[in-house]
């Protein structure tokens, strides 16, 4: 949440500048609720999220490999998983992100706007092997809300966080167009 020194009307139109020159779809605007909505699709979910680290230990040991450890949030790799009948395959793994922004504005005195943002965040996690002999195929989501932590929905393996950057872009780049306002720029 971000108060900004300016009445509700020229905080709203900052906020709908700088929205405008995104990437993202904006689902509905409501300026007598003060609530902008928005989806947006990052191919690379470190962007906005941390969820930490996984090993793989690949086949239990069995060839002397090592684990391999992958970010929780990369966008492809490929590695070693062990299939129900204990065997090596190697798989590919990739994740994407979705999500839904509400920025809801509210007054907080006459020359006052208070703005927050809350993200929700979809992330499908899919592994698929790339073996035809042994086909293995899965597929999980992480969802949450900002503030809140996110749990894998299939064993609980992937935590995932916030890493709060959606929303700072989001109250930054209303904050910078409220700046070229000021300036006469806008």
């Amino acid at each position: 949440m971000r108060t900004y020194p300016c009445s509700f009307e020229k905080t709203w139109a900052a906020a709908i500048s700088s929205l405008s020159g995104k990437s993202f779809v904006l689902d509905s605007v409501s300026k007598d609720s003060g609530i902008i909505t928005f989806s947006f699709v990052s191919p690379d979910p470190g962007e906005y999220l941390d969820c930490g680290r996984l090993d793989y230990s690949g086949n239990n040991g069995k060839t002397g490999r090592e684990p391999e450890s992958i970010a929780g949030t990369a966008p492809c790799s490929e590695l070693i998983i062990t299939d129900e009948m204990l065997r090596p395959v190697r798989a590919r793994r990739t994740t994407r992100l979705e999500g839904k922004v509400n920025i809801v504005f509210s007054e907080a005195g006459k020359h006052t706007t208070k703005v927050q943002v809350v993200s929700r965040y979809d992330m499908t996690v899919k592994t698929q092997s790339l073996s035809v002999k042994t086909p293995y195929q899965s597929s999980a989501s992480v969802i949450f809300t900002t503030g809140q932590e996110g749990v894998h929905d299939a064993g609980g393996a992937l935590r995932c966080v916030s890493l709060y950057s959606l929303e700072r872009d989001v109250l930054d780049a209303i904050e910078q167009q409220l700046a070229g306002v000021a300036a006469g720029r806008n």
